[in-house]
């Protein structure tokens, strides 16, 4: 083995040994070597084997670096691996931020839909008589305005479901969605936007002045 590579080697296992909380004795088991093994190994007087050079990066989950590398080689590839977990989580909040933007006027509607409903269940739940007021609010919540032409004039829809102007090829009016049908219909609009919104507020510190 490349002494050059290896001079470093000793003291990284014994590192990550003990970051991992284990002692000489439970590494010796697990890679299969008697306990005086791995401390010639930690004191540099003697290496592994290739099969067991493998066991212990796979036990340690190590990169070449952290096995072989120089205290600053480990930083640098830390602080590497840092950086590019934080370009990560930066570029996930801009596309967060830019969905929220793309669907706020949605949103203010949708808010609009709930604050309706959630009114709605309280007259419901309370024992006075509202009734007109439930009556105003279902009227809303369920009000499909007619879709009209650009001159204003109403659409139709003929028995294929086409729109159409001509009153006599119409069978029903065509109609937009109603408040409520537009908030099950944003069901799974609403549900990413909550998740972009967590995940910002998550991982809020990255919005913060360093």
């Amino acid at each position: 083995m490349n002494d050059y590579l290896i001079q470093n080697f000793g003291k990284n296992v014994a590192q990550l040994r003990k970051k991992k909380g284990v002692t000489q004795a439970e590494l010796a088991e697990v890679i299969g070597v008697k306990k005086a093994a791995i401390s010639k190994i930690e004191l540099g007087t003697s290496y592994p084997t290739f099969a067991n050079l493998d066991k212990i990066a796979r036990y340690f989950k190590a990169t070449p670096n952290e096995l072989f590398g120089t205290s600053t080689d480990i930083e640098l590839e830390r602080a590497v691996i840092k950086t590019d977990k934080y370009s990560e989580k930066a570029e996930k909040i801009i596309r967060a931020v830019s969905k929220i933007e793309e669907y706020s006027e949605k949103a203010d509607r949708i808010l609009y839909t709930l604050e309706r409903i959630d009114e709605l269940e309280r007259i419901l739940d309370s024992s006075q008589d509202y009734s007109n007021e439930v009556i105003y609010i279902l009227d809303r919540l369920t009000y499909a305005p007619i879709m009209e032409t650009d001159k204003g004039e109403p659409l139709y829809r003929d028995d294929f479901g086409h729109l159409t102007a001509d009153p006599s090829e119409g069978v029903k009016y065509a109609r937009h969605l109603s408040q409520l049908q537009l908030l099950l219909k944003q069901a799974d609009k609403i549900k990413e936007i909550a998740n972009n919104v967590n995940f910002i507020l998550e991982h809020q510190d990255l919005l913060k002045d360093k």
